[in-house]
């Protein structure tokens, strides 16, 4: 887009009609994006980008969501100016990850701040599971089960005596607490309830059986509806000071997951991996998955959007390579997500394999050191420097692929083709390939940027701008340029399963993922 405001097409200039504000909030950083429509492509253009972070108080962690509204605002203000004069600024969507949330007072004050969901030790999930039953919690969720989940949270915050759940008088999911902020209005939005372990994934009502039989708030949760089916007016007071007319706050696919696989083309044989601090890989199917082998295999299932099933599974992402990058600049040494790579690219070939699945790895704090416990746990040597290190990473996280695209061809009884990844993990080409080589499969890689274009895809249909997912996919396949990743074929995959699988029976799988 120049500075008018137009576009070039076919040798003509055009001009934008309608703009979207799409804010993607991820673990480690969050940006604003705008969406701009021409009647045939959708351009993209960051206004803000800021870092997302907890902090430790009295050893718990939350997260900063006071900042994280500012950011939402000054994400606002400056994409009201570059729209001014250009084109319209029609609505605002926010997606985050899933599971974590806040809480009201009975006047709609926040009760504090939001408790991070690594903060967690498990003790929430084995007391539920004992109480309640593994079985039970997955037939009326459709949840897998991580120690995260909000269900688990609450029981830990209740097991802790923490008086927040005695004031509480509404729970919001992160993204919803965010919107209320903005608008005043309370509702939870579907795709990021689903994540909770609250809600019946069917019948869109909350599980109150299983909160009362716990001894858990019951009450406090509000009305369901599903992103993209309409918007709200943002507060008066907030358009004054951010000098905005008429802007809406749209409900969108508020679990990021949901939202990048919203700007993917449902393709049969086509699985889909959003890529991120996790990895959530799964398929988009027309009929449900086998729910026996779902559990099994820990998978998550829910509807998406009016024709479709989801199903997917969280597991280790980008979080242990960049909690060590961060350790590294701690200690002088800033490494390029270029030079990383570069250096894993020349590092020994499996000289070390880790469990990426193993809790301690998705807890906060000195990454170097639980690698190297678990290694010599193992009977295997610490990769020495940053390249063999990353490499061990990267490799184990390309075998943790492969394991996860066979259990999902058993329970979508689809075999799997090709593998879409989306997100910001979608730009490291050195593990894109070897996800290439262990899973056997052509990877096709982007757009990067695609929980932001399934955002504002949402928006637009509140807009009017297009009816369904479908239309959406035509449009985002129009407008964003993919890279595909073949299959080398030359190593031995599948005697590295072996040693992976081999090194994981060996150490007691306590609290298995």
């Amino acid at each position: 887009m120049d500075d008018r405001g137009t576009v070039k097409r076919n040798g003509r200039e055009i001009a934008m009609v309608r703009s979207y504000l799409a804010m993607d909030y991820g673990g480690s950083s969050g940006r604003g994006i705008l969406g701009h429509y021409d009647g045939e492509k959708l351009i993209l253009e960051e206004v803000n980008r800021f870092p997302d972070f907890f902090v430790e108080i009295n050893g718990i962690c939350y997260w900063d969501t006071f900042m994280m509204f500012q950011n939402l605002k000054e994400s606002l203000k400056t994409a009201g100016q570059k729209c001014r004069n250009k084109t319209e600024l029609v609505s605002v969507g926010i997606d985050t990850w899933g599971t974590d949330y806040g809480l009201l007072d009975g006047q709609g004050n926040p009760i504090g701040t939001s408790v991070c969901e690594r903060n967690t030790q498990g003790a929430g999930r084995k007391a539920v599971t004992e109480k309640i039953g593994e079985k039970v919690l997955y037939e009326k969720t459709g949840t897998h089960f991580l120690d995260g989940n909000t269900l688990f949270q609450l029981y830990e915050r209740k097991l802790r005596e923490d008086s927040g759940l005695e004031y509480a008088g509404t729970l919001l999911m992160l993204p919803d607490l965010l919107g209320y902020f903005l608008t005043g209005e309370c509702f939870s939005e579907y795709s990021d309830a689903v994540t909770s372990m609250l809600l019946d994934a069917e019948s869109e009502t909350w599980n109150v059986d299983i909160l009362e039989k716990l001894g858990l708030p019951a009450d406090i949760y509000p009305k369901v509806i599903h992103g993209g089916e309409k918007s709200f007016s943002v507060k008066k007071e907030l358009l004054e000071e951010l000098h905005l007319k008429g802007i809406n706050y749209t409900p969108v696919l508020s679990h990021d997951t949901a939202s990048a696989i919203a700007a993917v083309p449902h393709v049969p044989g086509q699985a889909f991996c959003s890529s991120g601090t996790w990895s959530i890989m799964g398929a988009v199917t027309k009929e449900p998955p086998a729910k026996d082998r779902a559990r099994q295999y820990n998978f998550a299932s829910s509807k998406f959007g009016n024709s479709f099933y989801k199903t997917h599974r969280d597991f280790m992402g980008m979080w242990m390579i960049t909690q060590c990058k961060r350790k590294w600049e701690a200690e002088g040494r800033k490494y390029s997500w270029e030079e990383i790579t570069d250096a894993a690219a020349k590092a020994e070939e499996f000289a070390a394999v880790i469990d990426v699945d193993r809790p301690e790895f998705f807890n906060v704090g000195n990454m170097h050191g639980k690698i190297e416990r678990y290694l010599a746990r193992t009977g295997q040597r610490m990769p020495q420097g940053m390249g063999a290190l990353s490499r061990c990473i990267y490799e184990s996280l390309a075998l943790r692929y492969r394991r996860t695209a066979r259990q999902l061809q058993e329970i979508s009884g689809e075999k799997i083709t090709s593998l879409c990844i989306v997100g910001g993990g979608s730009r490291n080409r050195f593990l894109n390939q070897l996800i290439a080589d262990a899973v056997e499969v052509p990877v096709i890689a982007g757009p990067s940027e695609a929980a932001c274009i399934g955002n504002i895809l949402m928006q637009m249909k509140a807009d009017g701008q297009i009816q369904t997912l479908e239309e959406g996919w035509k449009i985002a396949e129009n407008s964003f340029e993919k890279e595909v990743f073949l299959p080398d074929g030359t190593q031995d995959w599948e005697s590295y399963d072996r040693k992976y699988q081999s090194i994981k029976e060996s150490v007691k799988e306590e609290g298995k993922l």
